[in-house]
Order: C-alpha cells, then sequence, then structure tokens
C-alpha cells in the first residue's frame, strides 16, 4: 500500500480487517510472533492428543532413506568421505 493511499485510510477508517490485521503485525513484530507461536503450540498440542504424531527413530529412518537411498550413496554427493561425516 503507497503513503498516500495509507494515509488517507487513515483519516477516513476505510481499512478492511486483512489489511489491519497486516498493519498489526508490522508494528507489533514481537507480540505477532508470541501469538503465531502460541497458535503452533495449541495445533502440536491437539496433534500429540489425537495421536497423530511420529516418533523420532522413524522420521530419522525416513530421513536416511531420503538422503542416503537404497544403495547407501548420499544421493546429493557422490564422495564417501561425505557421507561418513554424516554418520
Amino acid at each position: 500500500m503507497s503513503k498516500p493511499t495509507f494515509y488517507r485510510k487513515l483519516r477516513k477508517h476505510p481499512f478492511a480487517i486483512d489489511e489491519i490485521a497486516k498493519i498489526s503485525e508490522t508494528l507489533f513484530i514481537k507480540e505477532a510472533y508470541l501469538f503465531q507461536i502460541q497458535e503452533d503450540l495449541k495445533l502440536a498440542k491437539s496433534d500429540v492428543e489425537k495421536g497423530s504424531v511420529v516418533d523420532h527413530e522413524t522420521v530419522m529412518a525416513d530421513i536416511k532413506k531420503e538422503i542416503y537411498g537404497q544403495n547407501g550413496f548420499c544421493a546429493y554427493s557422490k564422495r564417501r568421505e561425505y557421507i561418513n561425516l554424516l554418520q
């Protein structure tokens, strides 16, 4: 939004709800960040209560399978030394 548009809307108060939300996030960065963290924690708690979580070992196994593939070589590097550093 351009400065003239912002100041005209500020005088006449015709801001839309989504514009007010963006302005608030810009003016109150810390509070918006804390609010987002609180919302994410609520979602995480509800996921845990529903049981829709994956244990750490399964996630790590999937990541290793993605990186190393079936043949044990790193898909992103052809050098064996690089793979040994990751292990």
